[in-house]
């Protein structure tokens, strides 16, 4: 019978029967370079944003736009902090321990069943 790893702490996704900590620990690398792609996008979308409420600014838009314009650049960079606070916290993560082969969740706890017990 495969034992099954705790579940990840990173994403919280249950554990894969069998899971190395060679597989867990590339998931969690294919995660991160993913996260890593979404940042430089966001980076350039707000780089873009603050462009044109630059030119919003010149061009003396009305201030309700140039209000709006700020809002939306506010939301971009709450997002963006979000998402590198959760890379960060999966760089932080430990590695999840997989469970010993063989032994029930309890044993861990009370020891090995006495004889006739079970």
């Amino acid at each position: 019978m495969p034992t099954l790893s705790a579940p990840d702490p990173a994403t919280g996704a249950p554990a894969k029967a069998g899971a190395t900590p060679a597989a867990l620990a590339a998931d969690r690398a294919a995660l991160l370079t993913e996260l890593d792609l979404y940042l430089a996008e966001g980076d350039r979308l707000i780089r873009q944003a603050e462009m044109l409420r630059g030119a919003m600014e010149r061009a003396e838009a009305p201030e309700g736009h140039r209000l709006l314009a700020t809002q939306v650049l506010l939301a971009l960079d709450r997002l963006q902090l979000g998402m590198r606070r959760h890379r960060a916290a999966l760089e932080a993560a430990s590695e999840p321990v997989p469970a010993a082969a063989g032994r029930r969740p309890w044993q861990g706890w009370f020891g090995p069943p006495a004889r006739g017990s079970i």
